[in-house]
């Protein structure tokens, strides 16, 4: 037997700015008039509604809480193989600040002092003259925050640098940008492409004619004097 056509008075009908359709044991009910009186029918759908928003939302937080996680040492580096980041760095509205030899010995200096208090190792380092690329790894702890070590050196380096009146003002941008290598990805390659950027810009004629590239003591070497 088909169930009787039964449509709310319009005193019952939901509020709504656009027409809605509510359908229900095979009948279409259309809500047009803006009320504050809810009927079952209503009660139902503003139920249905509520009920996929809130599922969806927790899975938007589930969502959230993967992508927090997958900030951790991912599964696919084993432990018998260092964890490495390549970080790259840019200077305060993109100025040239390191084309200046003094403020990256001064920089570099800082970094090395921060880098060794807080367990890290900077294997290689490049200063362009308005950003910097780094490998860098930590010593103790495969999970320790990266983030820590360089708003430590953002720090140090920029009241060093103000202090000494080489630069005013901001050094870094507040971002950075960092990668964690794969375990299949090689050190050496990636590295080969970063020591080439002085080329490509112009810089230099070859990578070893560019004094601010290297790890650490080598540039500190060929800056030594500064």
């Amino acid at each position: 037997m088909p169930l009787p056509s039964v449509v709310p008075p319009a005193s019952l009908r939901v509020p709504s700015f656009v027409d809605t359709q509510v359908h229900m044991a095979g009948k279409v009910f259309n809500h047009s008039r803006p009320t504050i009186n809810l009927d079952i029918f209503d009660s139902l759908y503003i139920f249905s509604f509520f009920t996929t928003y809130c599922m969806n939302m927790n899975k938007e937080k589930e969502m959230n809480l993967n992508r927090k996680h997958l900030k951790r040492i991912p599964v696919w580096i084993p432990n018998s193989q260092s964890v490495v980041y390549f970080v790259t760095m840019c200077c305060a509205n993109r100025r040239s600040i390191f084309s200046n030899a003094k403020a990256v010995k001064i920089a570099l200096e800082s970094f090395l002092k921060v880098a060794k208090v807080a367990k890290w190792n900077i294997i290689q380092i490049c200063f362009m003259p308005d950003h910097v690329h780094f490998f860098i790894s930590p010593l103790v702890d495969r999970e320790q925050k990266l983030s820590s070590v360089i708003q430590r050196w953002k720090s140090s380096s920029k009241q060093r640098l103000n202090h000494l009146g080489i630069v005013k003002g901001d050094v870094w941008q507040k971002e950075f940008f960092d990668r964690l290598l794969r375990s299949d990805e090689s050190l050496t390659d990636k590295w080969r492409y970063v020591e080439m950027n002085p080329v490509r810009a112009g810089l230099s004629s070859t990578p070893e004619e560019f004094q601010n590239i290297g790890s650490p003591n080598e540039i500190l070497r060929k800056l030594s004097s500064l």
